[in-house]
């Protein structure tokens, strides 16, 4: 398609960022193949996959159940992210329009809430498992753990070595001596680049790689964004790859091990989010992007930003990804739209020139299967 049918196809949007999006590309990633083909998918291809919207509005199937959209924004800050330009946010979301999915599996999130809606208390047998299992990747055995729970999380300390689980079955295992990493590696907050990052993770998926319980752990280097004062940061992930692409979205959603470092740069620990997908609702239609960003101009949407939608002309990039926060009643399928906001609210970052991104969900399921689209209202969604 010729960048001029494209842009008209849009609706007008400038064609500056359409450009950009047919020629971006993401960094290239050298840890795994299947890590490089995800990689190949670019980012910004979402604005071709406007044009690839599937009807999805009709009446729910009987055998799915209406899906209540939780309030997952409760307690948190705000989503934004400082950038020169949108290219620079990374990350190995397997995700592209071109797998043209029409189905994607939507799971009770199983936590048990407060009146007030909070995440509360999680099944006590399964944290107790779950922190169990992960000690024992490290050797510890079930017998050294004096595990400690109050319904809402569990914890012990073994080997020094302290193991907590939440309710959603998030385990932490954080070291009490940092383990420094090897000279040549550089592993910062603010000071590493993606290639001091991307080797980081070759030596941590060599050195730890047993204790991430995966069958294909598959890397991802995200972030790329900037605080105030310019400083760039980047994490280190992994995910569990799988055989297909609903596999690949799920095991980067729901199966990630994110390490972390100290200022000085050693690993401080790790954590191991693994949610409990037991109880799966179905496999439910889901609409196209550009579905979606008719619906994002109308107002449906959920955001932490206190700033309302900008407009279509603001859209940089939109992915697909899964909502886990305890507060969401289901974890289920979302677009994710990065819209360029007037300003960054910082003196600071308006002085280096920094653009503000912020985030905008759009439900990804079919509205016949919502008991109600989520609607701006002027506020935190």
């Amino acid at each position: 398609m010729e960048l001029k049918d494209l842009h008209e196809a849009l609706g007008g949007l400038d064609a500056k960022y359409v450009e950009e999006a047919l020629n971006y590309k993401r960094r290239r990633r050298r840890l795994l193949p299947a890590a490089a083909t995800a990689a190949a998918c670019a980012a910004l291809a979402i604005f071709a996959a406007w044009l690839l919207a599937r009807p999805g509005s009709g009446e729910a199937a009987p055998s799915l159940p209406l899906l209540e959209l939780g309030d997952g924004f409760s307690g948190m800050g705000y989503e934004g992210y400082l950038a020169y330009d949108i290219s620079e946010l990374v990350s190995a979301n397997p995700w592209s329009p071109e797998l043209g999915l029409e189905t994607l599996p939507v799971f009770k999130s199983g936590v048990s809430r407060d009146a007030y809606g909070r995440p509360a208390r999680g099944d006590e047998a399964k944290m107790r498992a779950r922190l169990i299992e992960t000690a024992r990747r490290f050797g510890i055995q079930e017998d050294e753990l004096n595990i400690v729970s109050d319904g809402g999380s569990a914890s012990a300390k073994a080997r020094g070595i302290s193991f907590s689980v939440d309710c959603q079955l998030t385990v932490w295992a954080d070291f009490e001596t940092p383990a420094p990493l090897p000279e040549g590696y550089s592993f910062t907050h603010r000071s590493s680049t993606y290639a001091d990052c991307e080797a980081a993770a070759e030596y941590l998926l060599a050195e730890y790689g047993e204790l991430l319980g995966m069958d294909e752990p598959r890397a991802d280097i995200y972030g790329g964004d900037y605080n105030i004062y310019g400083e760039q940061g980047y994490g280190i992930a992994f995910y569990d790859g799988g055989e297909g692409p609903v596999e690949d979205i799920l095991g980067f959603n729901f199966s990630r091990a994110v390490f972390y470092c100290n200022d000085a740069g050693e690993l401080s620990g790790i954590r191991f989010y693994n949610y409990d997908l037991s109880q799966k609702l179905g496999d439910y239609p889901i609409i196209g992007p550009g579905e979606a960003l008719e619906l994002l101009c109308g107002g449906r949407y959920i955001t932490s930003s206190p700033c309302e939608f900008p407009g279509r002309d603001s859209v940089r990039r939109a992915e697909l990804i899964y909502r886990t926060s305890g507060w969401d009643e289901n974890y289920m399928p979302y677009y994710r739209f990065y819209a360029e906001l007037p300003d960054t609210g910082n003196a600071e970052a308006e002085a280096l020139g920094l653009r503000n991104y912020a985030a905008y969900y759009v439900p990804a399921v079919a509205e016949g299967y919502l008991d109600a689209l989520p609607l701006w209202e002027g506020g935190f969604n």
